[in-house]
């Protein structure tokens, strides 16, 4: 026998139960949210912060907080706790809020036509709201009526029968049908112009008026207008006869393409159609002349012409070589001006040509060799050299070599002052220079010194001066510091201080965080977790082993195998834990806690204790205990219930704080 009943889930009263009030009560409080069904609202999401006691709601979609995973179903507030109710299909409920009736259809809760407050109508929600009226509605005429005649009334004032459609390519019209099959229909078919159009099968429609919705102008596209007897002809009213000039240009439309048609003499010539000839020359037009011509082909035709002082193309070249400012009665010495103003051009000027007139006749200043001999052996005393000008000289070391001297070089030769030089040719002949460190100049050369010396500054701005290391030795062969003479200079120099062996440290001093699993991967000992580990380190701080130390009984079988705090309502989650690796939720109350690593047996003891809310009063009589049945206590799980005590109720309790000791 079930412990509830089918329909509304009231718990039965079980034979020899104890406390049968508490199961009766509890019925009678389902009875009491169940029957006559109101609820305050279907369309939240998160609990209420102040729900009244015996208030009902129906949990809308993405539920949170105590609603959380329960949508569609329904929750009471009784007792200071939520009660939820799964509801089945054809359940029907009165919405408070809103004035309407809703009913379940298995999947989610539809507004109940009929139900007043101003709701829409909605007579069939499960199959999508057809409405028939003496007639059978479908899914494409989801209203339809059978009767003699229809009657839409006004309400006191104006009435309007509105069709409307999507977009303009739709349609929004009225058809007329015959068994069926449509013979006549006006409205928006196709666009947003009024058509009226018939169809002798309800296939093929003929257009019999269009009006234009942006001019408004009727258009009758199967409808030919002849000549004959019409009852208004340009303005003239009753019946008249067309006369041959009141036709329109549509009436001549099967005149040839391309002629036009006229007559030469007003009012007595023939009608006919006019020549290329005769059309300009009543538009006097001359012959040969085309309304089509191209600029290319005008341009051609005025340039053929003579005498028209046409500007072409060769006069425009010509113009556009004459530079921007130019004049064309410019005088000589202008010309003269502006051609030795501009740069770059080597202009021999004036001054060029007092220059040229001042060397000697017969002077040849073209051959490099005569320049070379007149000045070899020659002082430079006497030589005036202004401003940027050079003299060419000759290197006495180098036959081939020629040089260029300025005045400033030639003013501190003849002073006696160090000057420019060019070093040693030699190659291997290389020394250590010293150059004047604001002019730049070479003042002096240092020798070359011995091998393994080293270039020491006297510290007083005189001349530096090579020199041996201190105490003797050669630099260059030194490899250590036994191998200079007086090692303990060196230290000193280095300020290394005195050691009393050179391999060895007084005390060592090992940093927080010397020893990691990355330093020690190098040693013997395998990095990883140990357990009660045996380690040995030697004198310089090194793991050198490291085993697993033994395991049951003394200390383990004293410390917690595994604990755990969990929130135990709606979606069970753990708060903090050791040992746990996840919890099954196995029904209200009822709780399997999954060990992350098995114990060695289950011989082990549980203790906890639950809260069932933070507002309830219910705390004080709540209890956990140890599930029922005979493999609640397992290696890799235990199962617990959490309840009240003074009615044996299971509940899902806000905070579970449980603690295993032994199973090593």
């Amino acid at each position: 026998m079930s412990d509830k009943s089918a329909n509304l889930k009231l718990p039965f009263i079980q034979s020899a139960q104890a406390q049968k009030h508490v199961t009766h009560n509890d019925a009678i409080t389902n009875l009491d949210i169940l029957t006559q069904l109101t609820v305050e609202d279907k369309d939240l999401s998160t609990p209420p912060p102040s729900p009244i006691e015996g208030t009902c709601y129906i949990i809308a979609s993405a539920a949170t907080a105590e609603w959380a995973g329960k949508e569609n179903q329904l929750a009471a507030w009784q007792d200071g706790a939520w009660r939820f109710y799964e509801p089945t299909e054809g359940w029907v409920a009165w919405i408070r809020d809103e004035g309407i009736q809703a009913v379940f259809d298995g999947t989610l809760w539809n507004e109940l036509s009929g139900s007043g407050g101003g709701g829409s109508t909605n007579l069939n929600p499960v199959t999508g709201g057809l409405l028939g009226v003496n007639a059978t509605a479908d899914t494409t005429n989801k209203l339809s009526l059978n009767s003699d005649a229809t009657l839409f009334n006004h309400n006191g004032s104006d009435h309007q029968l509105k069709i409307n459609k999507n977009a303009n390519a739709d349609n929004a019209s009225v058809m007329f049908q015959t068994a069926f099959s449509g013979r006549a229909e006006f409205g928006l078919t196709g666009d947003d112009d009024f058509h009226m159009k018939v169809s002798p099968d309800g296939t093929t429609f003929h257009e019999g008026i269009v009006i234009d919705k942006d001019t408004g102008a009727v258009t009758f596209p199967n409808t030919t207008f002849s000549g004959g007897s019409v009852s208004s002809v340009f303005g003239r009213a009753g019946a008249v006869v067309a006369a041959a000039g009141d036709y329109s240009f549509d009436e001549i439309g099967g005149v040839s393409q391309n002629v036009l048609i006229g007559r030469l003499t007003t009012g007595t010539g023939t009608q006919e159609a006019l020549t290329a000839s005769q059309v300009r020359s009543f538009l006097n037009v001359e012959d040969n002349a085309k309304a089509d011509q191209t600029g290319s082909e005008i341009k051609t035709a005025l340039f053929a012409e003579a005498d028209t002082n046409n500007f072409d193309d060769a006069k425009q070249s010509k113009l556009a070589a004459i530079e921007a400012g130019a004049t064309t009665d410019q005088t000589g010495a202008e010309i003269k001006a502006l051609y030795e103003a501009e740069a770059n051009t080597n202009a021999f000027d004036d001054a060029a040509v007092s220059k040229l007139s001042a060397i000697e006749p017969l002077a040849d200043v073209t051959d490099e060799t005569n320049v070379i001999a007149s000045l070899n052996g020659s002082s430079l005393t006497g030589i005036t050299v202004a401003g940027d000008d050079k003299v060419i000289i000759q290197d006495l070391s180098d036959s081939d070599n020629i040089k260029t001297v300025t005045a400033q070089s030639i003013a501190d030769l003849n002073a006696g002052n160090n000057g420019d030089v060019v070093g040693p040719s030699s190659a291997t002949d290389f020394r250590v220079a010293m150059f004047d460190g604001a002019t730049g100049k070479l003042i002096k050369e240092l020798d070359a010194g011995t091998a393994g010396q080293f270039l020491k500054s006297q510290g007083d701005g005189s001349t530096p001066v090579w020199d041996n290391i201190s105490g003797g030795g050669d630099l260059l062969a030194a490899n250590n510091l036994s191998d200079i003479a007086s090692p303990s200079n060196a230290r000193s120099n280095l300020s290394l201080g005195t050691l009393s062996t050179e391999n060895s440290v007084s005390t060592a001093i090992i940093e927080n965080d010397a020893v990691t699993a990355e330093k020690i991967a190098d040693t013997a000992v395998t990095p990883g977790a140990y357990t009660n580990a045996d380690i040995t380190v030697d004198q310089q701080g090194r793991v050198t082993s490291a085993s697993n130390g033994s395991s049951g009984g003394g200390t383990s079988a004293q410390l917690c195998s595994a604990w755990v705090n969990f929130s135990g309502k709606n979606t069970v989650t753990i708060r903090d834990s050791y040992n746990v690796s996840s919890i099954t939720d196995n029904g209200v109350g009822d709780y399997t806690i999954n060990f992350s690593t098995p114990l060695a047996n289950a011989n082990y003891s549980i203790s906890g204790m639950c809260q069932h809310d933070q507002s309830s009063g219910a705390d004080t009589n709540s209890h956990v205990a140890i599930h029922r049945s005979a493999n609640a206590l397992q290696t890799t799980s235990c199962r617990i219930v959490t309840g009240i005590n003074t009615n044996s109720t299971t509940y899902d309790a806000e905070t579970v704080c449980i603690q295993v000791f032994g199973g090593n």
